[in-house]
């Protein structure tokens, strides 16, 4: 009996064994949901709606085609090229270079635009300054609003929101306080909603909502 019981023992600490070497050689990795869609040929069509200080949204005639164009190098590490139409030129790229990193999706450089489970951390925070040293805003970005289900054009889906939050210096910037920039994902469809840049003059945001998409997907490790 003692002996049965000296067996199991040692099988039981060499696969612990086992399983820790293999941990320690960057074996398998865990394996999270596919926000990000970021397979080439994938494409979003999007409609913008102007959204007022209320929440009333106001559909318009204008409609984004976004696509995953290719993959490309930046210092040695694969990205996503994402093609958006410019809305503000001063400020926007017309494209974004994106990768899925664990549940994170990240920039060039390693700045993070989602996780699909990390809602504690800010992902960045800082403050715009005016020349004299005062603060014109502060903003500072998270996940929040988890399992959110919005209705669009598209349909119904459960999203996650990374949230930017705008807190503005009414003594430069006389708006509605805080603003804030959504950017919702649904689960194996990408971007569903997008908040795009605003001037703090105007009261109201404008918004990219899914009208129908095109994409593969798969696990992302």
């Amino acid at each position: 009996m003692i002996r049965n019981v000296h067996l199991i023992l040692s099988i039981f600490i060499a696969l612990l064994m086992l399983s820790c070497e293999k941990n320690d050689k960057g074996g398998d990795s865990p394996v999270y949901p596919d926000y990000g869609c970021l397979k080439t040929g994938n494409y979003w069509i999007y409609q913008r709606f102007i959204v007022d200080s209320n929440g009333v949204a106001t559909p318009q005639e204008i409609f984004d085609s976004c696509y995953v164009e290719k993959d490309t190098i930046v210092g040695g590490i694969s990205f996503s090229k994402v093609v958006r139409p410019v809305y503000l030129p001063s400020y926007s790229p017309a494209y974004e270079l994106l990768r899925d990193s664990l549940h994170y999706i990240v920039a060039p450089g390693g700045k993070i635009l989602f996780s699909s489970q990390d809602f504690s951390s800010v992902f960045y925070s800082y403050a715009h300054l005016f020349y004299n040293g005062d603060t014109v805003y502060h903003v500072s970005m998270k996940m929040e609003d988890h399992a959110e289900v919005v209705n669009i054009p598209a349909g119904s889906f459960s999203t996650l929101n990374c949230k930017s939050t705008y807190v503005l210096n009414p003594q430069f910037l006389p708006s509605p306080n805080p603003r804030f920039i959504h950017k919702r994902f649904a689960r194996e469809v990408g971007l569903v909603v997008e908040t795009l840049p605003f001037f703090a003059s105007q009261p109201f945001t404008t918004e990219r909502r899914l009208v129908r998409y095109s994409v593969q997907y798969g696990k992302v490790q």
